[in-house]
């Protein structure tokens, strides 16, 4: 009888690391850019919340019948909202809205905030209406092809409406 050939089968180590650089390859190319897409979407959040909460200062100047206002820190880093004191002698006197909506919100850092006229303030009056105004947002992206993505809130166009609206709406 002949003896059973006893040399071993099987796939050598550079066999399998090849495989693996194949596959890794592949899955890179496969993979979309994440990286862009979560910067739409942090973008197009940080817009929608300051749009909420100007949308809760219209809502509360209403119920309770006094002259609410948004205020935004020096550099643009954190907003809140406040409501005046109810003193006729201070004028100019607002204070802090308390409970959830009264809590100063941050901006993510690489968002930049500007009003186009300058004034970090937007007041909300009893009656319903709000200050004409646009507050932009942008983010620049150094890997984004445009290198920059702006979105905008605007209360010009109807007054006492709040709309978030990209660069190529502006004519909305």
């Amino acid at each position: 009888m002949k003896q059973a050939d006893k040399r071993w089968r099987g796939f050598t180590v550079i066999e399998l690391l090849l495989v693996v650089v194949i596959i890794a390859v592949m899955a890179a190319l496969a993979v979309p850019d994440f990286g862009s897409t979560y910067a739409r979407v942090q973008l197009r959040k940080a817009a929608d919340d300051l749009a909420y909460h100007m949308r809760y200062a219209q809502s509360y100047a209403i119920t309770k019948n006094t002259l609410t206002r948004l205020e935004f820190d020096s550099s643009f880093t954190q907003y809140w909202l406040a409501r005046h004191s109810g003193d006729e002698a201070a004028q100019d006197t607002f204070i802090g809205l308390t409970g959830r909506m009264g809590e100063v919100v941050g901006v993510p850092r690489d968002i930049q905030i500007s009003f186009k006229d300058g004034d970090p303030v937007l007041y909300f009056y009893p009656d319903g209406t709000i200050d004409k105004r646009r507050i932009d947002f942008c983010r620049v992206h150094p890997a984004y092809r445009r290198g920059e993505e702006c979105l905008f809130i605007s209360t010009q166009k109807q007054r006492g409406q709040v709309h978030v609206l990209k660069q190529s709406d502006e004519s909305l």
